[in-house]
């Protein structure tokens, strides 16, 4: 699929391959089958971020871990004991994972929902305020500072520079430009992932999953990338 693609042009090619199994890479994929009104049992899905049950097929999401997040805050930082996380509201089973991850690490963590830039920047302000650099760091789940990117990272990137805070995120452009790491999904383990569910599927004609597969780590002076993703 394209940009371009079509959802004539999509059901065409779910005609052509009815007896192939299906996998749907990405939202918009997934957007077509379900105008399709096609219902098969035989559909795989990757490329989007989803936690588990937010599917209805099963397949590999790209959201990493939390646990990963906090394995890596502990070997740069490991006198962090707290963590501050900014979640947008619409994310919010994707906390349940951060906090059951932190308990195992035996982090605390603060969680803080925003809805838009301007409650997010108001939000920050207090976080700001009484945040101790020796002891916390914060955490920006997925689109968070995204709702007005512009404005609200330079001004993270301000305040946690002149204050001295760890700061890290999901998106591995921030740490370009000063956060601490960033994770990203492996791609390659997530291939082999789906083509591990799609041969069980065919060896048993039903599903099992287990559970995620550890990543590689890639270590640059300024980030740690890796990725460890959820099965959905």
């Amino acid at each position: 699929m394209t940009t371009t693609t079509t959802q004539e042009e999509f059901d065409r090619w779910l005609a052509e391959g009815r007896n192939q199994i299906l996998v749907l890479i990405g939202q918009q994929a997934l957007h077509f089958y379900a105008q399709s009104g096609h219902s098969r049992s035989d559909v795989f899905v990757t490329g989007v971020n989803a936690l588990p049950g937010q599917v209805p097929f099963p397949g590999i999401s790209l959201t990493v871990d939390p646990a990963l997040y906090f394995r890596t805050l502990h070997a740069l930082l490991p006198q962090i004991r707290r963590v501050v996380v900014y979640y947008n509201r619409q994310e919010e089973p994707w906390l349940l994972l951060v906090k059951h991850a932190a308990q195992a690490a035996r982090i605390e963590v603060e969680s803080i929902g925003v809805t838009d830039a301007f409650d997010l920047a108001r939000r920050l302000g207090t976080t700001f305020a009484t945040l101790d650099p020796h002891t916390t760091a914060l955490w920006f789940g997925n689109n968070t500072i995204q709702l007005n990117d512009a404005l609200i990272y330079a001004y993270v990137l301000e305040q946690t520079w002149d204050r001295g805070i760890a700061v890290f995120s999901e998106t591995l452009v921030h740490v370009k430009h000063g956060f601490l790491f960033a994770l990203y999904p492996d791609y390659t383990q997530i291939g082999a992932a789906l083509g591990a569910l799609i041969r069980q599927k065919t060896r048993r004609r039903a599903y099992s999953f287990r559970a995620p597969a550890r990543s590689r780590s890639i270590c640059a002076p300024h980030a740690i990338w890796a990725s460890r993703c959820a099965t959905i």
